[in-house]
Protein backbone atom coordinates (compact mmCIF):
# COMPACT_ATOMS: atom_id res chain seq x y z
CA UNK A 1 0.00 0.00 0.00
CA UNK A 2 1.33 3.42 -0.89
CA UNK A 3 1.29 6.29 1.36
CA UNK A 4 -0.10 9.86 0.14
CA UNK A 5 2.27 12.59 0.28
CA UNK A 6 1.73 15.48 2.54
CA UNK A 7 1.16 18.76 0.81
CA UNK A 8 3.44 20.98 1.31
CA UNK A 9 2.12 23.94 3.85
CA UNK A 10 2.53 27.25 3.27
CA UNK A 11 2.25 30.41 4.47
CA UNK A 12 0.95 33.46 2.98
CA UNK A 13 1.68 37.25 4.20
CA UNK A 14 0.93 40.12 2.19
CA UNK A 15 -1.04 43.41 3.77
CA UNK A 16 -3.17 43.47 -0.01
CA UNK A 17 -5.97 40.71 0.58
CA UNK A 18 -6.14 40.19 -3.01
CA UNK A 19 -3.08 39.46 -3.48
CA UNK A 20 -3.23 36.87 -0.69
CA UNK A 21 -6.52 35.50 -2.47
CA UNK A 22 -4.64 35.45 -5.53
CA UNK A 23 -1.58 33.67 -4.03
CA UNK A 24 -3.71 31.08 -2.59
CA UNK A 25 -5.51 30.35 -5.82
CA UNK A 26 -2.37 29.74 -7.40
CA UNK A 27 -0.95 27.71 -4.43
CA UNK A 28 -3.98 25.51 -4.80
CA UNK A 29 -3.83 25.18 -8.30
CA UNK A 30 -0.60 23.93 -8.06
CA UNK A 31 -1.11 21.92 -5.07
CA UNK A 32 0.01 23.34 -2.49
CA UNK A 33 -2.14 23.89 1.25
CA UNK A 34 -2.28 27.25 2.64
CA UNK A 35 -2.14 26.61 6.07
CA UNK A 36 -2.20 30.61 7.36
CA UNK A 37 -2.06 33.85 6.13
CA UNK A 38 -1.05 37.41 7.67
CA UNK A 39 -1.40 40.81 6.59
CA UNK A 40 2.07 42.34 8.33
CA UNK A 41 5.31 41.45 9.29
CA UNK A 42 5.01 40.56 13.09
CA UNK A 43 1.63 38.88 12.35
CA UNK A 44 3.84 36.65 10.33
CA UNK A 45 6.09 36.11 12.92
CA UNK A 46 3.62 35.06 15.47
CA UNK A 47 1.76 32.78 12.94
CA UNK A 48 5.24 30.94 11.94
CA UNK A 49 5.90 30.16 15.17
CA UNK A 50 2.45 28.55 15.45
CA UNK A 51 2.09 26.43 11.70
CA UNK A 52 5.15 25.70 11.19
CA UNK A 53 5.11 25.97 7.35
CA UNK A 54 7.27 24.54 4.80
CA UNK A 55 7.90 27.72 2.71
CA UNK A 56 6.64 31.78 3.33
CA UNK A 57 5.61 33.95 0.72
CA UNK A 58 5.87 37.39 2.01
CA UNK A 59 5.85 40.65 0.52
CA UNK A 60 8.43 43.35 1.35
CA UNK A 61 6.32 46.45 2.01
CA UNK A 62 3.32 46.16 4.92
CA UNK A 63 3.05 48.41 7.94
CA UNK A 64 3.89 47.28 11.21
CA UNK A 65 6.83 45.31 10.44
CA UNK A 66 8.37 45.27 6.98
CA UNK A 67 8.83 42.02 4.96
CA UNK A 68 12.89 42.28 5.09
CA UNK A 69 12.72 42.80 8.99
CA UNK A 70 10.10 39.49 9.06
CA UNK A 71 12.34 37.64 7.85
CA UNK A 72 15.38 37.97 9.84
CA UNK A 73 13.03 37.56 12.52
CA UNK A 74 11.92 33.93 10.71
CA UNK A 75 15.03 33.12 10.10
CA UNK A 76 16.47 33.72 13.67
CA UNK A 77 13.23 31.11 14.45
CA UNK A 78 13.92 28.61 12.21
CA UNK A 79 17.56 29.13 10.40
CA UNK A 80 16.17 26.24 7.81
CA UNK A 81 13.27 28.33 6.69
CA UNK A 82 12.18 28.57 2.97
CA UNK A 83 11.06 32.04 2.41
CA UNK A 84 10.19 33.10 -1.31
CA UNK A 85 9.62 37.40 -1.64
CA UNK A 86 7.43 39.18 -3.43
CA UNK A 87 7.66 42.58 -4.23
CA UNK A 88 6.49 45.75 -6.80
CA UNK A 89 9.75 47.17 -5.55
CA UNK A 90 12.42 45.13 -7.40
CA UNK A 91 15.33 47.52 -7.47
CA UNK A 92 19.10 46.00 -6.82
CA UNK A 93 19.68 47.22 -2.94
CA UNK A 94 16.22 46.19 -2.10
CA UNK A 95 16.71 42.40 -3.45
CA UNK A 96 20.02 42.52 -1.97
CA UNK A 97 18.80 43.20 1.36
CA UNK A 98 16.09 40.54 1.21
CA UNK A 99 18.24 37.94 0.24
CA UNK A 100 21.07 39.30 3.03
CA UNK A 101 18.56 38.70 6.03
CA UNK A 102 17.72 35.16 4.78
CA UNK A 103 15.47 35.13 2.03
CA UNK A 104 15.49 31.83 -0.42
CA UNK A 105 13.94 34.17 -3.41
CA UNK A 106 12.79 37.24 -4.94
CA UNK A 107 9.75 37.67 -7.57
CA UNK A 108 8.91 40.68 -8.70
CA UNK A 109 4.92 41.80 -8.64
CA UNK A 110 2.72 41.63 -11.07
CA UNK A 111 3.50 37.91 -11.97
CA UNK A 112 1.79 35.19 -13.96
CA UNK A 113 0.68 31.86 -12.24
CA UNK A 114 3.21 29.57 -13.85
CA UNK A 115 6.16 31.90 -13.33
CA UNK A 116 4.73 32.13 -9.73
CA UNK A 117 4.38 28.15 -9.32
CA UNK A 118 7.60 28.00 -10.87
CA UNK A 119 10.02 30.28 -8.44
CA UNK A 120 8.11 28.35 -5.55
CA UNK A 121 9.48 24.75 -7.29
CA UNK A 122 12.71 26.19 -6.90
CA UNK A 123 12.70 27.38 -3.67
CA UNK A 124 11.27 24.17 -2.41
CA UNK A 125 13.92 21.96 -3.78
CA UNK A 126 16.44 20.74 -1.44
CA UNK A 127 19.67 22.16 -1.39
Amino acid sequence: MRVKESPIRVLVVDDAPFLRGMVKYFLSYGGYEVCGEAGSGKLAIEMFQYVRPDLVIMDIIMPDMNGVEAVREIRNIDPSAKILMLSAISNKPVISLALEMGASDFLAKPFKRDAFLQKVRQVLRPT
